[in-house]
Order: structure tokens, then C-alpha cells, then sequence
């Protein structure tokens, strides 16, 4: 990675930020749930009535 161009890395360093901030910004909303398996954290994900 390291040798890598510097637009893969410029875009690898996006990438990890923009996702940090959707954990960071969105962590609380799945709390009340208290899901208790993946699919029904999917099935939350997919109803969610939130801004897509």
C-alpha cells in the first residue's frame, strides 16, 4: 500500500474517515433496538425510516 499511487492512498484515507463518521455520527440510533441477531439488525437496517 505504501508504494502504492497517491490517489488509491488519498482515496483509502476518504474512504476510512467517511465511514468513521457515519459511526461516530449515527451509533446511538440502532441502541434502542437491542437486536438480537443479524437479521434482524438487516431487517432495522432495510425499514429504517431515517434520511437514505
Amino acid at each position: 500500500m505504501e508504494n502504492g499511487p497517491e490517489w488509491k492512498l488519498n482515496r483509502l484515507r476518504f474512504t476510512v474517515a467517511h465511514e468513521l463518521a457515519h459511526y461516530f455520527l449515527h451509533r446511538d440510533l440502532p441502541k434502542a433496538s437491542h437486536f438480537a441477531s443479524l437479521p434482524d439488525f438487516t431487517k432495522w437496517t432495510v425499514s429504517y425510516g431515517g434520511r437514505k
